[in-house]
């Protein structure tokens, strides 16, 4: 999977990739990372549970809590609980 931070939501530490697909992938970010929107992340992710990812930008890996992949952007933005 390669796709770019599109919601972001520090407060729960929630996060969404918007995928060259389309679609989007909603995780909690575990432990310390800065991530910004429009980021490259780039990962293995074939289910729920979770992740070890890499900020193709910054360089970085970083543990993640998958919560849900393969959404719309409406269910992205609602598991970001951003409305």
């Amino acid at each position: 999977m390669t796709g770019t931070i599109y919601h972001i939501n520090k407060q729960r530490e929630m996060y969404s990739i918007l995928e060259s697909s389309g679609n989007f992938i909603v995780f909690e970010l575990l432990g310390n990372c800065e991530l910004s929107k429009g980021d490259t992340i780039t990962g293995t992710i074939l289910s729920g549970g979770g992740a070890k990812l890499r900020n193709l930008t910054t360089l970085e890996n970083f543990d993640v809590s998958i919560e849900r992949i393969n959404c719309t952007e409406f269910s992205a933005r609602q598991g970001c609980f951003l409305g």
